[in-house]
């Protein structure tokens, strides 16, 4: 066994990752001890850092045979995923500039007047300063958590939903927004969106697994109720298009049809945990689990190197200037994609929370937040 572990070393040397791979076969080894009695075990291997990543491995694939053609293969995967998580790129191309503390914020929005909005878990909404990106304001009236905020551009009102299942609708007024209409038990679960669609429309989503669209002016009735068919964590309004699509954790991705309010079409591939949403140039790009890029032809659709199987989920999606895209992890990793199909180059900051919201400011500068961190930082 020994002699086998050594010329794995050997090749997979490239990675430079060998005391990965020898806790990987340890950890295989101690699972089955009955088989490897005499194997000396070393409580520092065991409680070494990079065990939790090694359980997670091993508890998601068959070790049964580790030293198949197909676990091999697997192993060399893993090892370029786990460089990647280890932040071994050194990417001086994002650098924040200045990094302000607030609370625990759910998303994060560009204001049409330059200020910043927030929704917050501790059932606010909170406004910004465009200038020092200071909190000027705190809108109180949720009753839990503020899952989400959007800004119609028309109108420039605000639109809020929270586990409260709730939307609430902020009218803007000199200096501040004021409630003006709160739609109660809007959905029968926690509401996860709520956007703008157009003049007349808005759409929520929630994990009681509809979608329903509404009348965004008075009496703000409702038109229709969509039925996805599993928790839906993601919508957005298609541009130029009456369409709009959603996506869900374990049911096709679907696009609808805002006139017939009818599927026009059902991806197989589903994006679990699809957390964020972009259209640009003709496609759209989801960050969940993995980051998926659909043609607006509806004819292909590409997956990026699967990074959220390792990171347990991404949570924001940027394009920024040159075409490449910006994507938020866990742990406060940043994923830089300069091309599509090739492993990302990784930015480490130093949040430990999710970056949840990825924005742009303007071609040079984007926002990222994390649970407590609002950072401006430049490309």
């Amino acid at each position: 066994l020994e002699e086998k572990i050594k010329k794995i070393q050997e090749a997979y040397r490239e990675y430079e990752n060998n005391n990965l791979l020898v806790l990987t076969y340890m950890l295989y080894l101690y699972q089955n001890q009955d088989k490897y009695p005499n194997y000396y075990w070393q409580e520092n291997v065991l409680n070494s850092p990079q065990m939790k990543d090694i359980e997670y491995r091993a508890y998601h694939h068959d070790f049964t045979n580790p030293f198949s053609e197909k676990s091999i293969k697997d192993l060399i995967d893993f090892l370029k995923t786990y460089n990647i998580m280890n932040n071994k790129f050194n990417n001086e191309k994002i650098k924040p500039i200045r990094t302000s503390k607030t609370h625990h914020i759910n998303n994060i929005i560009l204001l049409k007047d330059g200020r910043l909005a927030s929704s917050s878990s501790d059932k606010t909404i909170r406004i910004y300063d465009k200038n020092t990106y200071k909190e000027t304001i705190t809108l109180k009236g949720h009753t839990s958590y503020v899952e989400y905020i959007s800004q119609d551009q028309e109108t420039e009102n605000l639109l809020s939903c929270s586990n409260d299942r709730s939307i609430r609708i902020w009218e803007k007024t000199e200096k501040t927004f004021e409630c003006i209409k709160i739609l109660e038990n809007a959905h029968n679960d926690s509401i996860t969106k709520v956007i703008p669609i157009d003049w007349e429309r808005m759409a929520s989503c929630s994990r009681d697994m509809t979608i329903k669209i509404w009348e965004k002016n008075s009496p703000y009735g409702l038109i229709t109720t969509l039925d996805h068919g599993n928790y839906v964590s993601s919508i957005m309004k298609i541009n130029n298009l009456d369409q709009l699509i959603s996506a869900s954790s374990l049911t096709p991705i679907v696009i609808w049809n805002l006139i017939t309010y009818k599927p026009i079409v059902k991806f197989k591939m589903t994006c679990t945990n699809a957390n964020s949403m972009i259209e640009s140039k003709g496609k759209i790009i989801i960050a969940g689990m993995a980051v998926m890029v659909i043609e607006l032809n509806y004819k292909k659709i590409d997956v990026l190197d699967n990074i959220g199987l390792y990171n347990n989920n991404l949570h924001s999606v940027l394009e920024l200037r040159d075409g490449s895209l910006l994507v938020g992890g866990e742990k406060g990793l940043m994923y830089l994609y300069d091309t599509y199909k090739k492993l990302p180059e990784v930015k480490k900051t130093n949040e430990t929370r999710c970056i949840n919201s990825l924005i742009p400011i303007n071609d040079n500068s984007f926002i990222s937040t994390s649970a407590n961190y609002i950072t401006i930082c430049k490309y």
